[in-house]
């Protein structure tokens, strides 16, 4: 299954928590195990798997960034002034993967996802976070299947995917 969020930013440089939305697409995909990709598109958007409980560790890593990566003294800050966010999203990374076990996120206590607005502008954006949530089937199963030559059965929530690589 696939759905996706829409996040409205209106910082520069914020760390936005995604959790519940994605524990509510998931409650709806009746998906057990397997795992969640979930994917920030747009070239100055990234996401992360963070310490939930202190707010200041999410302002560290926006100030780490910082550090990091300055404002105006890039190359690409010719074109439209927004080198760094660019750079602070491709350090961070589009994506993250989480375990789905027992129908639950495999998140510890302390964790969530969080959205990371890498963005110059002072404007309100809305920024589109696409989750996928994929059948797993154990890896002996898959082996077995295959050489047995056996076609699985798939339940309603299964995923053409999955379905796709067993045959």
């Amino acid at each position: 299954m696939r759905e996706t969020i829409l996040i409205k930013s209106t910082r520069r440089e914020e760390l936005i928590d995604i959790t519940e939305a994605a524990r509510a697409i998931l409650e709806r995909s009746s998906i057990q195990n397997g795992i969640m990709h979930v994917y920030a598109q747009g070239a100055t958007a990234a996401l992360m798997v963070q310490e939930n409980w202190d707010e200041s560790v999410q302002l560290d890593v926006v100030n780490l960034l910082r550090k990091l990566i300055p404002p105006g003294v890039w190359l690409h800050d010719a074109q439209d002034g927004n080198g760094d966010a660019h750079l602070k999203a491709g350090l961070v990374g589009p994506s993250e993967t989480i375990p789905i076990i027992d129908g639950q996120l495999g998140l510890s206590q302390w964790q969530n996802i969080f959205f990371v607005n890498s963005m110059v502008l002072v404007l309100s954006v809305e920024w589109s976070v696409r989750l996928f949530a994929i059948l797993m089937m154990k890896a002996e199963a898959l082996l077995w299947l295959r050489s047995a030559r056996v076609s699985p059965v798939f339940s309603e929530s299964s995923s053409p995917l999955a379905e796709r690589y067993l045959s």
